[in-house]
């Protein structure tokens, strides 16, 4: 009699828990040139490479061969501002991968910061910085590191700069891996806050 009891208890608590599957990785045999310590480096490219993939979708031009680099670039140059602003409908540009990417990445509590009025994504942290200091452009980087000192970093800040300038981004990945943080990701992270 036991025995039966404890396996209806284990079946229920089986059906009310649920089984997800565990996020399998399509972008691993891309490169990944990112190098930020604390944080996976695997689950930073797989969000990284699925940010572009989504957007090359969402925004793709029949007349661009999808997977091109210019499938990549036109889909990035077409978000930016958008997605920086708030503008943009971040869970129709998500792919069913990209939001259990996302799901990992809520579990990685460096890259977050709850209790800012201005992004989700911690300027503070050591991921963050990592991304700042390794911006090729310059004049971006100056730009970053400027409003940073003065507390001002936000990203309705960056879109106008972002807009100008989106050309960098398709050969610095540290620039793309900002733009999905915090123009993509911590909106993501803002609307599960508010249960959207």
């Amino acid at each position: 009699m036991n025995k039966i009891i404890i396996c209806a208890v284990l079946c229920i608590s089986l059906l009310f828990t649920g089984c997800e599957e565990p996020l399998v990785y399509k972008y691993q045999d891309k490169a990944q040139p990112i190098e930020c310590s604390g944080i996976d480096k695997a689950l930073l490219h797989e969000a990284l490479y699925s940010f572009k993939e989504d957007l090359g979708h969402f925004y793709k031009d029949p007349d661009v061969r999808a997977g091109s680099d210019r499938f990549y670039m036109l889909g990035l140059a077409t978000y930016v501002e958008d997605g920086l602003l708030g503008l943009a409908d971040y869970k129709k540009i998500a792919s069913p991968h990209t939001l259990k990417v996302f799901e990992e990445l809520k579990m990685q509590e460096q890259i977050w910061d709850e209790n800012s009025e201005v992004s989700n994504f911690d300027y503070n942290s050591e991921f963050a910085n990592c991304l700042f200091d390794n911006i090729i452009d310059e004049e971006i980087k100056s730009f970053f590191k400027r409003l940073k000192e003065v507390d001002a970093l936000d990203p309705k800040q960056i879109a106008n700069l972002m807009r100008r300038k989106i050309y960098k981004a398709y050969t610095d990945h540290h620039l793309t891996m900002y733009i999905a943080m915090d123009g993509f990701y911590q909106h993501l992270y803002e609307l599960d806050k508010k249960g959207n």
